[in-house]
């Protein structure tokens, strides 16, 4: 699920709410009135005891994305293969390009990295096959004008 509240610290989405003004611990659920609860209180992982603010996490991630989308294409693809190469998927989930977060929403981070990767060898061998085609073109040209000239 998209939507589902995820520990910062180890992705698990095993977590229980703590609502502002209470210390009882509400499991989370998929209705509105657990995320608007969860959103004036803390959230508390069941995996690894890790406690945050949703909120703080919210404003993370949006300046995360910010960041990543006022890099070019180019950039935001070197720093999310760094990051995933690394093994820090979190962060790497933050900087999934733009142009290729269709393909994360259906199929996730690996599928995602192994089509850039992909598009990357394609392009490489289309810039390969026009320079040798445009080096191919100046051979014949100077060929030509030699020939004439002589």
């Amino acid at each position: 699920m998209a939507n589902a509240l995820q520990c910062p610290k180890c992705g698990s989405q095993q977590v229980a709410l703590q609502p502002v003004g209470t210390s009882d611990v509400l499991p989370t659920t998929t209705g509105s009135e657990s995320l608007l609860i969860a959103l004036d209180g803390n959230v508390e992982c069941l995996s690894c005891g890790n406690v945050w603010k949703p909120v703080d996490q919210i404003e993370q991630a949006l300046e995360d994305q910010a960041q990543a989308d006022a890099l070019d294409f180019d950039k935001r693809k070197e720093s999310f293969y760094t990051e995933v190469e690394a093994g820090h998927l979190s962060q790497a989930r933050r900087l999934v390009p733009k142009e290729a977060r269709f393909i994360f929403k259906r199929s996730g981070l690996r599928a995602t990295y192994t089509y850039l990767k992909s598009l990357d060898q394609e392009l490489y061998k289309f810039k390969r096959t026009y320079w040798l085609i445009g080096v191919t073109v100046v051979l014949l040209v100077t060929g030509g004008l030699v020939y004439a000239c002589s």
